[in-house]
């Protein structure tokens, strides 16, 4: 009775062990598909912010063209003035 009883006190530990052991490969297998998902979350944001970086860029860009074509256009109007002047 005493060998049996030892066995099954191993037993239960050997189960217990097994038992830990897969909740923890359950809690790192969600662990990683929260951190994945996560990432891909995070991936995307940074993507959508430099897209609107870009954005930003090509407007403030397309502004200094617009600035640069008025003042040619300005400065084009003031030399026609001055020749029609002299």
């Amino acid at each position: 009775m005493r060998i049996f009883s030892l066995i099954s006190s191993k037993m239960m530990i050997i189960l217990f062990i097994d038992f830990s052991i897969r909740w923890e490969i359950v809690y790192l297998y969600r662990l990683t598909t929260v951190l994945i998902t996560f990432k891909s979350i995070l991936h995307n944001f940074f993507a959508i912010c430099v897209k609107i970086q870009y954005s930003f860029i090509i407007l403030y860009k397309l502004k200094l063209i617009q600035k640069k074509s008025l003042l040619m256009i300005s400065s084009l109007y003031e030399i026609e003035k001055w020749h029609f002047l002299l």
